[in-house]
């Protein structure tokens, strides 16, 4: 006989309308998304010979071998102690739920027999009725990992692509973490906070002696876990404590899959491209650097540095963010500082063309500040997943973000068109009150302080006699 045949169904939920299981992972359930509104209303509050520490429970039938838990988030599911473990976030003081749970829990048991699975001590199995439907999947905890009733694609189960059957584990292995951190239960061992504590001294000591470290978390963050860690061990299978150590274990184990950990090809430093070639649209690149002076090329980098491989950190992100902010503000300073000078210059007499030129290149390098400003004005303090969301919608394929590059870049380069031109403005005011000799000696002038200034900072190199004999030499031998 066909197990499924044996299946009880309950009354509410009619099987014969009953649709399909389909394989889901955990971080696909919409846990955090909005799921409707509260409906509040008045209540009697009982009398003090009524008062009893339950007066304000929840109705207290559920089925047979079903508890009540809250997570410490204040999230209620249920769970059902019994030789196959089932949890679900839906509401089973609904009749009608209630029903489609069991019914659903039933049929992935029989599936389980079917297949000739005796022993399910050891799992877990997460479902969740959508109208007629059910997403499942199940955790298998002597493994620690996720499994399905069959076999499936990692693109079926929107978990990406993979290097090999290792790499997958990590994955895996991570999304069985964030299972138990959804249903916290007393599973966790001292090895499994202790391993972690490891784990945050080694990436604060990796952070405090290079500049390259691949781990996910700032310094200030590592010691604070560290911290979290120590005071955990205390207590590890406090529900609080168990959702703490998963949470981080899942967030290491994405880290490990993203760096490819333990494979033959892993990324040892942040600037390291090991699944994107680093690529560049040249006539792109050519053209945008000549339309700003070169001024593009310097987010241009920055930007393929903070998504290098399509990962983002969020500390490297964030002083991206802060950096550019910081620039367009005090780009703003000195763009006011020209516009001023220029508005007192305007009564003088000169060339009016230029006057004119220049404030409009002023006036478009503040106006491009203050946009930029605007739209990038939370980026700052955001997530490592706002700025890969951020930049998976800014970065093209074709031009990489050599576009969004010259975005950034315009209001430097108008403030130098007006600066430039508020310059040619001086001299035409100086040749028109003191003459073309004059004009001349004060234009000679700047260039030799511009040019020394430049050779200064390094910008501009003198040509080595002796260099270029070297270079000839050694292209005879």
């Amino acid at each position: 006989m066909n197990h499924l045949d044996k299946l009880t169904i309950p009354p509410a939920f009619d099987s014969r309308v009953a649709g399909e299981l389909f394989p889901t992972t955990p971080q696909w359930t919409s846990r955090y998304d909005g799921r409707g509104f509260v409906e509040t209303k008045p209540l009697d509050v009982p009398s003090v010979l009524e008062q009893t520490s339950n007066s304000f429970a929840l109705p207290a039938y559920l089925p047979p071998s079903w508890t009540q838990q809250v997570h410490p988030e204040g999230q209620l599911y249920f769970i059902r102690e019994s030789s196959l473990r089932i949890v679900t976030e839906c509401n089973l003081y609904d009749a009608y739920t209630r029903s489609k749970v069991e019914y659903w829990a039933k049929f992935i048991e029989a599936k389980l027999m079917i297949n000739q699975l005796a022993d399910t001590a050891h799992l877990e199995v997460f479902v969740k009725p959508i109208e007629n439907d059910c997403e499942y999947y199940i955790a298998d905890y002597t493994r620690r990992t996720l499994v399905w009733l069959s076999a499936l694609s990692t693109e079926e189960l929107g978990m990406g692509s993979a290097a090999s059957a290792s790499h997958l584990a990590l994955s895996l292995e991570g999304l069985f973490w964030t299972h138990l951190e959804y249903f916290p239960r007393p599973a966790l061992g001292a090895q499994d906070i202790n391993n972690l504590i490891c784990i945050f001294n080694h990436a604060l000591a990796d952070q405090m002696t290079s500049d390259g470290s691949t781990f996910p978390y700032p310094r200030r963050d590592c010691e604070a876990f560290v911290g979290l860690l120590k005071n955990a061990r205390e207590s590890p299978q406090a529900s609080h404590h168990v959702v703490l150590v998963s949470r981080l274990w899942g967030v290491i184990l994405q880290h490990r899959f993203a760096t490819h950990y333990g494979q033959p090809l892993s990324r040892l430093t942040r600037d390291q491209s090991i699944v994107h070639a680093p690529s560049s649209n040249l006539r792109t690149a050519r053209f945008v650097g000549a339309l700003t002076c070169g001024l593009a090329k310097h987010y241009s980098k920055k930007l393929d540095d903070v998504f290098l491989d399509r990962y983002v950190y969020v500390e490297q992100w964030q002083i991206l963010m802060a950096t550019c902010i910081r620039e367009w503000q005090e780009n703003m300073a000195y763009t006011a500082l020209g516009l001023l000078f220029q508005l007192a210059l305007s009564s003088m007499p000169g060339s009016s063309v230029l006057t004119s030129a220049s404030l409009v290149g002023l006036i478009f390098s503040m106006i491009f500040s203050i946009l930029l400003i605007y739209r990038h004005r939370g980026f700052p303090q955001s997530s490592a997943n706002d700025g890969h969301v951020y930049l998976s919608s800014v970065y093209s394929s074709a031009h990489q973000f050599h576009f969004v590059a010259l975005a950034y870049a315009l209001p430097a380069l108008f403030h130098m068109l007006g600066v430039g031109l508020l310059v040619l403005d001086i001299f035409s005011i100086i040749s028109v009150y003191f003459g073309l000799t004059v004009f001349i000696s004060v234009a000679c002038s700047v260039a030799v302080v511009f040019f020394m200034f430049s050779y200064v900072l390094g910008s501009v190199s003198l040509p080595s006699f002796r260099r270029a004999k070297m270079v000839k030499a050694d292209n005879i031998v």
